[in-house]
Parts: C-alpha cells; structure tokens; sequence
C-alpha cells in the first residue's frame, strides 16, 4: 500500500541533482465536505460573508440578490432566494391565503344558516372590523 510519505521520499532527477518530492510538496488530511444540504434531491449551496466594518448586511444582501437573479448560469445551475428572509415571507404569504379562505367559508357558512347575503356580510363586517 501506498502512503503519501512514500511518495514525498521518491528522488526526482535534475539538471541540479536528485530533488525529493518531500522537498517540493506537503500534505494534509482535511474533512471533506460534512454535510450535503438537499431539498426534493436538489443540492442547496449556502452563501456566506464576511462583511467589513462599514458595510450594510441589506445593501450586500439586496445587490447579491439582484447579481444572482440577472446572471445567466449554466444548464442545470438555478437560482432561488432562500433563508430567513424569504421563508418568513413565504409564510405570511400562507397566513394571508389562509385567512382569505377562513372568511370565504365563514361566509358561505352564514348565507347557508341565515338565508340571507346581506345579513352574512353585514355580520363580516362586523367581526373583521
């Protein structure tokens, strides 16, 4: 078996004499990558930075965003917005589209008990405000 120590006391010939590999080389051994992020098997690459004093966290982030969202990446290569920022505004999203249903059933509920549109609306109304 080979190890890298064995290569690094391999001679090699010059025009100055024999040269080690050692001489010339090092080695180290390093964790690989120790976690593979996946969402619906696609690999998701984090971006981090490390921000001068007297940079804006929202200027960099907003003209990062604007970078990635124009660049044209190679076939296979997307770009989605992610993180905090876009997850707390995909779940207002969600917040607003349910409340919309909640009052549309809400209402269908009362024109079914009273017989009656204006009185349901009136009663919407009424709560909602």
């Amino acid at each position: 078996m080979l190890t890298p120590s064995d290569v690094q006391g391999v001679d090699i010939p010059t025009s100055i004499g024999k040269v080690q590999v050692g001489a010339l080389t090092n080695y180290s051994f390093e964790n690989a990558v120790s976690q593979i992020s996946r969402e619906n098997t696609k690999i998701i690459v984090k971006v981090e930075s490390d921000l001068a004093d007297d940079a804006s966290s929202t200027t960099v982030q907003s003209q990062f965003t604007q970078f990635a969202s124009t660049y044209k990446f190679p076939q296979g290569i997307s770009y989605e917005a992610g993180g905090e920022n876009q997850d707390n505004a995909d779940l207002l999203q969600a917040m607003v589209v349910a409340f919309i249903v909640a009052l549309f059933l809400i209402f269908v509920i009362l024109v079914l008990q009273f017989n009656s549109y204006t009185q349901s609306v009136l009663i919407l109304y009424s709560v909602v405000m």
